[in-house]
């Protein structure tokens, strides 16, 4: 069993990071918690941490690996390890974002990276995902993200030397405060499935749910008016996504 999962873990790193030399173990149990700060592909969770370059899936009960024929699926361990490695990166990019202490700069700039990020998990379920309703979303994703970035992207180019509002370098901050909260929610433990459709459910639920943290964040704190009017309007929308993804797990998820 060892070497057969393990060959399959290889198949997945390959597919989605050529820098992956190694893989670890895979452990037969119906639902696994991939353990996000070892997926391949060099990337990083936190701001401050660097995962070391293997792809691990632990049970979730903790037990020790079950003995037998392995079932897993090798497209679908590919599949979820690609949108963990997509999330992570994500995660890795809004961390990277340079704070300048402004909150609507900041906003601006982490929610640009936020909308590429969503188009990174919605493309890949493009490529491996079935279900319909989830197809359509992700094609939404698509098409409309983009243009969400770059116009993100320029508002933070227009606040680059906005007087600051906040302290970043001050963990009680408010929204320093709310931004920490914002990376907690992208660093949830990610339960495999082995289903291609609710593993990118989750991890686009995930995703989504930092959304709404960031721009419920800004609608609080910021004060430039464009900044807080995208903002409202963004929650909304990011809202609406949260119930969709919602009502589809309740029917799909078991």
């Amino acid at each position: 069993m060892r070497m057969k999962t393990s060959h399959y873990l290889l198949l997945a790193s390959l597919a989605i990071a050529a820098a992956c030399t190694r893989t670890d173990q895979v452990r037969s149990t119906p639902e696994r918690v991939i353990d996000r700060d070892s997926v391949s592909a060099g990337v990083a969770i936190a701001a401050d941490t660097a995962a070391p370059a293997t792809a691990s899936f632990t049970a979730a009960s903790g037990s020790a690996p079950t003995s037998g024929k392995s079932t897993l699926n090798p497209a679908v361990v590919e599949a979820s390890a690609s949108l963990t490695v997509a999330l992570n990166r994500d995660a890795q990019r809004l961390s990277a974002v340079r704070a300048t202490g402004n909150a609507d700069h900041d906003f601006a700039a982490m929610m640009a990276e936020h909308a590429v990020g969503a188009v990174d998990l919605a493309r890949l379920h493009l490529r491996d995902g079935k279900s319909p309703e989830l197809r359509s979303l992700a094609e939404r994703i698509v098409a409309e993200r983009p243009a969400q970035a770059e116009r993100l992207g320029l508002m933070a180019k227009r606040l680059a030397d906005a007087k600051p509002t906040y302290n970043p370098q001050d963990a009680t901050d408010a929204y320093k405060a709310r931004l920490i909260g914002v990376m907690r929610i992208m660093k949830q433990p990610l339960v495999s499935s082995e289903k291609i459709d609710v593993d990118f459910a989750r991890m686009l639920r995930i995703h989504t749910q930092s959304g709404i943290a960031l721009t419920n964040a800004v609608i609080a704190h910021g004060r430039d008016a464009e900044v807080k009017k995208l903002a409202q309007r963004l929650a909304s929308e990011q809202t609406a996504s949260m119930a969709e993804i919602d009502t589809w797990l309740q029917r799909n998820e078991q």
